[in-house]
């Protein structure tokens, strides 16, 4: 009986130390990627100065110009890793403002995953799917943000509003640049600065991409305008070709200065 017993507690002992490997071997499922938000600055400028509305300066063609409200899409987020992976942004719709009644310059980019970043590509605009409608807006796609047309369908990318210096009249008259349909989408693709080739983002990492965004070269970046011959420039058949120059200028605008807490 004794004998019995102890073959008994013998195979417990047995089963119990399988059962303990068993428990060794248990796949730990791992913690979900940590993240942080980005922050993006728009700081606007006109050449080497800090941006003023209504301030008279001269452009690239010579004329004065004052621009008294500047908005514009920036859309389709990504930020990129060294071998070349991407995180795209959902949902990335925002309107950079600078008006009399609003200055928005910055946005906040949620949930980052952690990581190394490199570069940061955006659109000026809004893509096309978007585009084709303003029905089931997301972001700062509303008609409430005043970036639709009456008359046609989809977004305003660049609504500037100004006066220039005309010398035939000897005084400043309106200036309007209304920039949309999909061919006058751009997307650009910045580098980080030498000073911070890498932006790291993690819990303890919510870096803040300073971008100066230089209102100047919608004047004058690859094509050099005559406000004078076109001082306005809206989504209409007879401003296509017009638009497109606008279009490649704001495409080249933008630079990144530098990179806080990366």
């Amino acid at each position: 009986m004794k004998k019995y017993s102890f073959l008994l507690l013998a195979a417990g002992l047995l089963l119990s130390a399988c059962d303990n490997d068993d428990d060794d071997k248990k796949v730990v499922p791992e913690e979900p990627a940590k993240s942080a938000s980005v922050e993006l600055e728009f700081d606007s400028r006109f050449g080497t100065e800090d941006f003023t509305r209504n301030k008279a300066y001269v452009n690239q063609h010579g004329d004065s110009v004052a621009v008294g409200s500047m908005l514009y899409f920036v859309s389709n987020v990504e930020l990129l890793k060294a071998d070349g992976s991407v995180y795209k942004v959902p949902d990335s719709y925002y309107l950079i403002e600078n008006t009399d009644q609003k200055v928005r310059e910055k946005v906040i980019l949620p949930n980052i995953p952690a990581g190394e970043y490199t570069r940061l590509r955006f659109m000026v605009g809004v893509d096309s799917l978007r585009n084709k409608s303003i029905n089931n807006a997301v972001g700062d796609l509303t008609i409430s943000n005043h970036m639709t047309w009456e008359w046609s369908t989809g977004y305003m990318f660049l609504n500037l509003n100004g006066m220039y210096y005309n010398p035939a009249s000897k005084t400043f008259e309106g200036l309007f640049y209304e920039i949309g349909k999909d061919y006058n989408s751009r997307t650009i693709e910045l580098d980080f600065p030498a000073s911070t080739p890498k932006m790291l983002v993690n819990p303890e990492h919510s870096p803040k991409i300073h971008i100066h965004a230089n209102v100047k070269t919608i004047f004058g970046g690859p094509n050099i305008l005559d406000v004078k011959t076109e001082p306005r420039i809206d989504g209409t058949p007879q401003h296509a070709a017009s638009s497109l120059k606008v279009a490649d200028n704001y495409a080249a605008m933008f630079r990144i200065d530098h990179i806080h807490g990366h």
